[in-house]
């Protein structure tokens, strides 16, 4: 029987008995973990991945080192015969329950939804009767029912909640800790039909021990995924608006923001060099284009994007003004940047705002060195940068060091090795703290010249 004509307390029993099969489409950052944590729950598990080198991957037990564990899980559940994957959608036609985790993102302002539609057809194609569908993209307001279940029911030829069922569980985790993530956190569940709701709550309430939340409608369900990342991007801004003021006072962020978070109602972000990332970059724009389009202008999420996306050039005002200080130009120095990597501890540099950071810096002349200790240096080397392995070698000879991201090794190591690097550099040397990680007043008792992110002269 499909599992769509099942109750939810069959559907558990069916998969205590280890006779259900569920495929993930998309077996990127976030699929590929979600794979594990179903096979973990007890699911038969394939995959379906369009780029035959992750799928080759996958079945080799190969390396995933930019998500911690990941390693480890693949290689589990492909030894334990419960985990394969296939280029072939093929594979729908023998599954129970099909997750669509393909990456959604925003070109320029503008959402790009190609791939969930294409993916959608794709299930569609392939699937039989009494599938249940469960998308896990973070879409914008209305695209469940418009895109994926319109896919769906196009290359099918069935009616949605009628022969098959369609339910929506955006993922809530943060790269570098996935798995964790996905068994913890509380997972948010809406389905076109209660049945849907239903179905898909009692397998989603298997993968994770933070419960389920559920939801009348995908509609809810799309704007809470959407909310969350809103919610950060705003307040990321508002630091960062809070900061350029600080510097400007010759006062210090840090301390504003601690004394006014023992306010039990006052929670001030941190600011920094931007936002990076897949998601708060591009997230808010889904929910942007949705309200622009119903003549609803949402100011406050448009200005957010506006401020957050300027760090990187301000970060770069503070690199010119402190070489001028120095009697240097920006043209001829060489600048080497500390951390690539998109967040702080991760070992991604994609969507990182470093990247624009160095753009900016090498069309305004200066060379540019990149340093991370966590990000595989071949992996920084195909993305154009001049990487180094050693500290003291991409500090060797340089005007200014940046510290563009505040990865735990920096912050419990760099300031332990002020000396030693200030003896590497060209004098007058310079120290542009985005993160604000180092004692600005042992830094320049060591003779650097110091800028800061939110943290002024004086300060």
């Amino acid at each position: 029987m499909a599992i769509f004509d099942l109750s939810p307390a069959d559907v558990l029993n069916e998969l205590k008995a280890g006779r259900l099969k569920a495929c993930v489409v998309g077996l990127g950052r976030m699929g590929l973990p979600m794979a594990c944590v179903l096979a973990e729950a007890g699911f038969n598990v394939v995959g379906v991945d369009v780029n035959r080198e992750i799928v080759d991957l996958v079945n080799s037990g190969g390396g995933f080192e930019d998500e911690p564990g990941l390693t480890d899980e693949v290689k589990k559940w492909v030894s334990a015969g419960r985990l394969k994957a296939y280029t072939s959608f093929g594979v729908i036609e023998e599954s129970d329950v099909v997750f669509i985790v393909v990456p959604t993102k925003a070109v320029g302002s503008k959402p790009d939804y190609g791939i969930l539609y294409s993916a959608s057809r794709s299930v569609g194609e392939h699937m039989n009767k009494g599938l249940l569908v469960i998308l896990c993209s973070t879409v914008g307001p209305l695209i469940t029912e418009r895109i994926v279940k319109r896919g769906l029911e196009e290359a099918s030829g069935f009616k949605a909640e009628v022969e098959f069922g369609l339910a929506y569980s955006p993922i809530r985790a943060t790269a570098g800790r996935v798995i964790r993530d996905l068994k913890s956190y509380p997972r948010v569940v809406a389905g076109l039909s209660n049945k849907s709701l239903e179905l898909a709550s009692a397998i989603i309430g298997q993968t994770t021990s933070g419960g389920v939340v559920k939801v009348s409608s995908v509609r809810v369900a799309e704007m809470v995924k959407l909310a969350e990342n809103v919610y950060r991007d705003v307040n990321i801004a508002l630091a960062n608006e809070i900061a350029l003021i600080c510097e400007r006072l010759g006062i210090d962020y840090n301390e504003v923001a601690n004394a006014a978070n023992t306010q039990p109602f006052c929670h001030l972000h941190v600011p920094g060099l931007g936002v990076g990332g897949h998601c708060i970059p591009h997230n808010p724009y889904f929910m942007i284009d949705y309200a622009l389009s119903e003549d609803i202008r949402p100011s406050l999420m448009i200005t957010a994007r506006s401020i957050n996306d300027s760090m990187p050039k301000h970060a770069v005002r503070l690199i010119v003004n402190g070489l001028r200080d120095c009697g240097k130009d920006v043209h001829g120095s060489i600048i080497a940047i500390l951390g690539a990597a998109f967040k702080p501890d991760s070992a991604d540099p994609r969507y990182s705002p470093v990247e624009e950071l160095c753009d900016e810096l090498e069309v305004l002349g200066a060379e540019v060195r990149v340093y991370d200790p966590l990000v595989p240096i071949d992996t920084l080397k195909d993305m154009g940068y001049d990487a180094y392995e050693e500290l003291e070698e991409a500090v060797d000879g340089v005007d200014c060091i940046v510290i563009a991201m505040p990865h735990s090794i920096f912050k419990e190591n760099l300031e332990s090795k002020l000396q030693e690097i200030y003896d590497y550099m060209r004098k007058p040397a310079l120290i542009v703290d985005c993160w604000r990680i180092l004692d600005p007043s042992k830094v320049r008792s060591l003779g650097f010249k110091y800028r800061a992110v939110g943290r002024g002269l004086e300060g």
